[in-house]
């Protein structure tokens, strides 16, 4: 019998650190074979509590054994999961076979809010006080936010912010419903951490959420189901639990509502309510990775290459460059319906020095694309800059005014023409940052903007880009007689130039097309 310096603050459950428990051969083997297969230690050792049966082995279903496996042979594993299906067990379950077997190994446990994670931790330590005593490792330190065993293996639990982890030098990163982090948190978090996590050749992270929004989860989902990002995607719906069926599923969505439903056991990504495009069109946009990428990272995609004699309308949106509001354009091929979105930019940190220059080469690119720039606040210096230092041959006036000065009618207007447009479908929108700031475009009060801590410096280049379709000048453009003109006089414009972006191959049929057009 085990004496109480045995225990850990004489916890009969715990065992202490510097105590010797010697093996039976039968328990040698066993703790071998647990440290070679998760699955196999999971489902032989490990205890949950049922909501039902209270204290109960923990058996796992295939779509957990897969995801057990795929977050074990895999450094980064995101997994779209439906409500109630046991994902953030089975990703506790894996972590405490990883720190109990594996030496010296950190690991962080990060939720929306730290109470979460804390909540995620204490799961873990009860399967673990329920081992074997002769299977634990001793414990060093055990609390609601952390703790730590003998082999050096560590285990912390807060929330989700770039701060969070700085300092902690982690093996492995969990990060649970990452979808209802805010978006500022969610790219701050990896713009910051995930450089320092990856640079290490075994680390891990874990992504786990049910579906909320077009935020950056989506994008992040998305990347991995496109193949061009390092996450392997993992997709668990509602029927893959056994025992749920037809009957199941028509009783819970009468209790849960069309809504929910649809995005938390169909794991659809759907928009906010009151958005102003409506959740079914935005679900008919597909967004696809960019064929290219300037290597500075300042934002700036192409979805499709320029082509001679396309038409070509840029709307560019002002920022101040402090970190705060973003510069944003949007680049529409306007030669026939649908218009198709080809080359987006959006950028927090570019001046409004910059910014002109940027416009200049982006419009030059695209055949010197008709740029209407908006002149609220910071846009009227851009404007300026643009049209009488740079002398782009191609901004758009009206009444003798240089750009668009948004106000509210305005607004309104490419508010309604934007929606009429997509409800038409008589327009494609491919990149992912315009779709997520568009599910998050919502009505406030008597107009839409962007929802709390999200952005909508894109969708309201396309709001821009909706009260530009109705004038005469974008008639004109449209106009096939007038297209040929237009069309003639700048192909005359056109020069060879460089531009101020680097970037990269993606291995597609365009790249020698790409490389030709910068010689």
């Amino acid at each position: 019998m085990a004496s109480s310096k045995q225990y850990y603050l004489k916890n009969p459950k715990l065992k202490a650190a510097n105590v010797t428990v010697p093996f039976t051969e039968e328990q040698r083997a066993e703790f071998v074979r647990c440290a070679i297969d998760p699955v196999y230690f999971i489902n032989n050792y490990v205890q949950i509590v049922h909501v039902d049966h209270g204290l109960v082995p923990f058996h796992t279903y295939p779509y957990q054994d897969n995801l057990i496996n795929t977050m074990h042979n895999k450094r980064y594993t995101i997994v779209l999961s439906a409500r109630q299906t046991g994902k953030s067990t089975t990703t506790v379950s894996y972590i405490l076979w990883y720190i109990l077997f594996n030496k010296r190994k950190q690991v962080a446990i990060l939720a929306n809010k730290a109470i979460t994670a804390r909540e995620i931790l204490s799961r873990l330590q009860l399967a673990y006080e329920q081992l074997p005593f002769w299977m634990q490792q001793g414990v060093v330190t055990w609390n609601k936010g952390y703790i730590e065993l003998e082999n050096g293996s560590k285990v912390m639990a807060t929330s989700t912010s770039a701060s969070a982890i700085r300092g902690f030098s982690c093996n492995l990163v969990m990060l649970d419903e990452f979808a209802h982090i805010d978006n500022n948190k969610a790219d701050d978090f990896f713009t910051s951490v995930f450089p320092t996590i990856s640079s290490g050749k075994t680390t891990k992270i874990v992504v786990v959420s049910t579906p909320k929004g077009m935020n950056h989860f989506y994008k992040m989902w998305m990347d991995a189901v496109n193949e061009v990002s390092k996450f392997t995607p993992v997709k668990v719906h509602w029927s893959d639990v056994p025992g749920r069926d037809a009957a199941w599923a028509e009783e819970e969505r009468a209790n849960v509502g069309e809504e929910r439903w649809q995005q938390e056991y169909e794991v659809e990504f759907l928009g906010g309510q009151n958005t102003l495009i409506p959740a079914k069109y935005l679900k008919m946009m597909a967004a696809f990775p960019p064929v290219y990428i300037d290597k500075e990272k300042m934002g700036f995609h192409i979805f499709e290459m320029p082509k001679p004699g396309h038409i070509y309308v840029q709307v560019a949106d002002t920022a101040h460059g402090k970190g705060m509001d973003y510069s944003a354009t949007q680049v529409i091929d306007i030669t026939e319906y649908p218009f198709r979105q080809v080359a987006s930019y959006k950028n927090n940190d570019v001046t409004t020095l910059v910014f002109p220059m940027i416009i200049y080469h982006i419009g030059k690119l695209y055949n010197w694309a008709d740029t209407l720039v908006e002149t609220n606040d910071a846009g009227i210096q851009t404007a300026n800059i643009l049209h009488f230092d740079l002398e782009y041959p191609n901004v758009v006036w009206f009444a003798g005014t240089i750009g668009i000065l948004t106000n509210r009618a305005v607004k309104f207007s490419g508010c309604s023409t934007f929606k009429q447009i997509v409800e038409s479908q008589k327009i494609e929108i491919k990149d992912v940052r315009t779709i997520q700031e568009l599910s998050t475009f919502i009505l406030h009060g008597k107009t839409y903007q962007a929802d709390e801590g999200m952005n909508d410096d894109l969708a309201m280049c396309l709001v821009l880009f909706g009260w530009f379709t109705a004038t005469d000048y974008f008639k004109d453009l449209t106009n096939k007689d007038m297209r040929e003109k237009i069309a003639g006089e700048k192909a005359r414009m056109i020069e060879e130039d460089v531009m101020p972006f680097g970037f990269f191959m993606d291995g597609t049929e365009d790249a020698e097309e790409m490389e030709n057009l910068f010689r």
